[in-house]
């Protein structure tokens, strides 16, 4: 997953046996996907100093800026699929 995309596994059966469930609240984000995404994003992340990044707390303002437009996407995407 590229962290500008989202796209809804296929088989959602499989899906749902090997994930863990989060809350999403409006006007608050969410500690546990941001973590997920600091995490997905180290796959994107070109930045110098890669042994700075932390999942558990922002180091990095360009990683963050990645992190945070992953998370929009994939709250758009949700959005999209349910209006």
């Amino acid at each position: 997953m590229h962290p500008n995309t989202f796209e809804w596994p296929e088989d959602e059966e499989d899906f749902n046996t090997i994930t863990s469930g989060i809350q999403l609240k409006h006007g608050r984000l969410s500690v546990e996907l941001l973590a997920y995404l600091r995490a997905h994003c180290l796959l994107f992340f070109e930045g110098d100093d890669i042994c700075n990044v932390r999942v558990t707390v922002p180091t990095d303002v360009d990683y963050e800026i990645i992190v945070i437009k992953a998370y929009r996407a994939m709250l758009d995407k949700f959005k999209e699929l349910n209006p």
